[in-house]
C-alpha cells in the first residue's frame, strides 16, 4: 500500500488517496468525526448518519460538517472538465480529489467564480471556499 496523494486542512480535515496491494485504488477523508473512503466503486461515510452522499457522473462524495468532499471515479486523474452540484445554499468548503495538477478555472451556477485555483503534485486536490450549488471546473494549465 503506498500514499500517491495527501493533504491537510487544519486538524480536523484530511485526505489520502493510497495505490492497495491488488492494485486499487482508495480515497479516504476525514472530517471532523466522519471518515468518507472511496474504492471507485463505492462510497461509505462512517458514521452513516454524518454524511449527505452526492452521486455525479465523474464524482462521489458527500457533504458533512462543513465540507463537501468528492472523489474522482477513475483511477487516473481528471485532466479536463467535470460537473457536480451541491443542494443547498450553505456556504462549505470544497475537497475535490483525483485532479490533475495545474490551474483550473471553478464555475458556479453559470459564473466564473474562481481563476486562480491550483491543484499541487502531491496532494491531486481541489481546494476553495464558495456557496452550495450547480459546479463546473475546467483545468487551465
Amino acid at each position: 500500500m503506498g500514499v500517491i496523494g495527501e493533504f491537510k486542512a487544519g486538524p480536523d480535515v484530511s485526505y489520502t488517496l493510497t495505490a492497495e496491494k491488488d492494485g486499487k485504488m482508495l480515497y479516504r477523508a476525514a472530517v471532523k468525526e466522519v471518515v468518507l473512503t472511496y474504492d471507485l466503486k463505492t462510497l461509505r461515510a462512517e458514521p452513516e448518519s454524518g454524511a449527505q452522499k452526492i452521486t455525479e457522473i465523474d464524482f462521489a462524495g458527500a457533504v458533512t460538517g462543513g465540507w463537501a468532499v468528492f472523489f474522482y471515479n477513475e483511477s487516473r486523474a481528471l485532466r479536463s472538465t467535470s460537473s457536480f452540484a451541491v443542494p443547498g445554499e450553505a456556504k462549505l468548503q470544497f475537497l475535490i480529489g483525483g485532479l490533475a495538477p495545474g490551474g483550473w478555472d471553478v464555475w458556479r451556477n453559470g459564473w466564473l467564480e474562481d481563476t486562480k485555483s491550483v491543484v499541487d503534485a502531491q496532494s491531486g486536490v481541489l481546494h476553495f471556499e464558495a456557496l452550495a450549488g450547480s459546479y463546473f471546473i475546467r483545468k487551465t494549465s
